[in-house]
């Protein structure tokens, strides 16, 4: 097994020994992880909105594995969703309010950071089709102009190298008149 070759998302050292360390006291963060203390889903929150029959008790996890006590990360149980013909991970902890918060927040902050030579070399019609949309490579373009300026220069990105606009070159938005709904479209 190995990474793929044109991933664009790295993780420094800082946040790899972070993510070693929340391995370690939280578990796997992935997938759905409900906390049985509360009946509340720490991780997985969107994913939860995503599948129908979750939130309202109709789809229930199929549990593999239970733990008379809990592990050292908290886990007593864990098993899978199965919706549409896939498996998605499923795990209950039992943690208290303190732990729960800290791992709500470590599961929904990002990780690592973009690496703008390999994004910018994918099609922007691909990033859009993949699910990114016109307001966040808006707001890239600005975070990315911004931080140029805060450093004194008007075109350094993240990386401190060049910003590249072509990472919206060819392409413009086409709006709905009647309902305002906006798409990419690629230049003729």
């Amino acid at each position: 097994m190995k990474h793929y070759a044109n991933n664009p998302r790295q993780i420094s050292k800082k946040e790899l020994a972070q993510l070693k360390k929340d391995l370690a006291e939280l578990g796997d963060l992935s997938g759905f992880v409900h906390n049985l203390e509360t009946d509340e889903i720490i991780g997985g929150n969107q994913r939860s909105e995503a599948i129908p029959g979750i939130i309202a008790g109709k789809l229930k996890p199929t549990i593999t594995d239970t733990y008379a006590a809990p592990t050292q990360q908290g886990t007593v149980a864990l098993g899978y969703f199965e919706w549409e013909g896939e498996r998605f991970s499923y795990r209950a902890v039992r943690w208290d309010e303190a732990t729960a918060r800290r791992a709500n927040i470590r599961a929904n902050l990002a990780g690592g950071a973009w690496d703008w030579d390999i994004l910018s070399s994918w099609d922007a019609p691909d990033l859009i089709e993949f699910g990114f949309d016109f307001e966040t490579l808006g707001n890239w373009q600005k975070g990315v102009s911004g931080l140029g300026n805060l450093l004194g220069s008007e075109e350094v990105n993240a990386n401190g190298k060049e910003y590249d606009e072509s990472i919206a070159d060819g392409i413009h938005v086409c709006k709905c008149p009647t309902c305002g709904h906006e798409h990419a479209a690629k230049e003729d």
